[in-house]
């Protein structure tokens, strides 16, 4: 299912192998596709994915915010990281308590994204997030797919995440009870 436009962005006007799908039973075995099905799963799964208004990290009256971004070294970052181009790596916390209105709270899940956009391998450290003691499940890492929760490796903070280059990791903390 993956394939290129070889470099043509305006492939859509093209009746012909630039843009045409392989939809060949054998390409149907494609890594990708199992991939981004398992992706698609993973955002019904989780309701904090499905927000329908943009994220804001601004506090509400208990100081708790919807998305707060953290350095590789797991602290908040600064303004000067913010606007340094050197820094290519940080993580979301994507709160699980501002999940839609109508979210199961049994399914409900906090999300951390991370991302190493690097071209050196790189250890995060697992920020401590307040109200977010519990262990995070790793339920993606690109280079290797996609977890279910129940044999997903799993890091409690301060732990360290070993990322390769240009990849990502999504990880998911149950609520506290």
């Amino acid at each position: 299912m993956s394939r290129t436009q070889g470099g043509n962005n305006n492939a859509y006007c093209q009746d012909n192998a630039v843009s045409w799908f392989d939809w060949s039973e054998a390409r149907r075995d494609d890594p990708i596709l199992s991939f981004t099905q398992s992706l698609v799963r993973l955002r019904r799964e989780l309701p904090v994915l499905r927000h329908n208004a943009w994220l804001t990290g601004k506090p509400d009256e208990d100081s708790r915010r919807d998305i707060v971004w953290y350095s590789v070294w797991g602290l908040e970052m600064t303004s000067e990281e913010w606007t340094n181009p050197a820094v290519r790596c940080v993580a979301a916390v994507l709160d699980a308590r501002f999940a839609p209105a109508g979210a199961d709270p049994a399914a409900t899940r906090s999300v951390m994204l991370v991302f190493n956009a690097t071209g050196e391998d790189v250890t995060f450290t697992l920020p401590v997030v307040a109200s977010h003691t519990g262990e995070w499940a790793l339920r993606i890492y690109t280079p290797e797919g996609c977890f279910e929760e129940a044999g997903a490796p799993t890091y409690a903070p301060p732990g360290k995440l070993q990322l390769v280059s240009h990849s990502m990791a999504l990880l998911t903390q149950a609520p506290e009870e």
